[in-house]
């Protein structure tokens, strides 16, 4: 009687995690995560302000002062330009998302963005297939189709939403003449989901 209530037990655990993992699994084929993050820096406009929140306002004022802290003190100019070219983030590379396959499709833009030592990646416009623990890889060849023939790859971290314009802050140790591109990846079963040729 015991041994038979343990097979239950044992039995009853092992369909909890199977589903539990079945749902990890097809969740993202059918549920889309969408993300809108604006361009770092970005001042947002009157309107936005206007229906921001009382978090999302001090959120914003924070990010607001990192951001000043974190740019370089210098004199100003008496006939400083309205806008100095030398603080404007600039486009260095960009590409195109194309789908790898019939299932895992893409499309928008991947855009590298520099400004001084400070480097990130951009998608905007965006969407890709959704799946299980997606990453955002740099990529040496991004016409690979497998975790053989991608290296060498820097890992930017996890895809922040399938759909939707989102920013990825490229490490300063990153050399990107390596780099030739950007993959959505999953890394669970090593699948390229989108790819997007810097020049391309």
């Amino acid at each position: 009687m015991k041994s038979n209530l343990i097979v239950k037990l044992i039995g009853l655990i092992a369909i909890v995690a199977i589903a539990a993992i079945g749902w990890w699994l097809a969740s993202p084929l059918f549920i889309d995560n969408e993300v809108s993050e604006a361009f770092p820096f970005e001042m947002p406009s009157e309107e936005e302000i206007a229906a921001m929140t009382d978090e999302e306002k001090a959120a914003a004022e924070a990010e607001l002062m990192e951001a000043a802290a974190a740019m370089d003190d210098k004199e100003m100019a008496e006939d400083m330009p309205e806008n100095d070219a030398a603080e404007d983030w600039i486009a260095t590379h960009t590409g195109t998302f194309v789908g790898a396959d019939a299932v895992h499709q893409g499309s928008g833009t991947a855009t590298i963005y520099e400004m001084g030592a400070e480097r990130f990646l951009r998608f905007d416009p965006f969407e890709v297939t959704n799946g299980p623990d997606l990453h955002v890889l740099l990529v040496a060849n991004p016409d690979g189709s497998g975790q053989r023939d991608i290296a060498p790859y820097v890992d930017l971290g996890q895809l922040k939403g399938n759909i939707g314009a989102q920013n990825y802050e490229i490490p300063a140790d990153v050399d990107l003449s390596e780099y030739n591109g950007v993959i959505i990846y999953c890394m669970p079963f090593h699948v390229v989901f989108s790819s997007a040729s810097f020049g391309g």
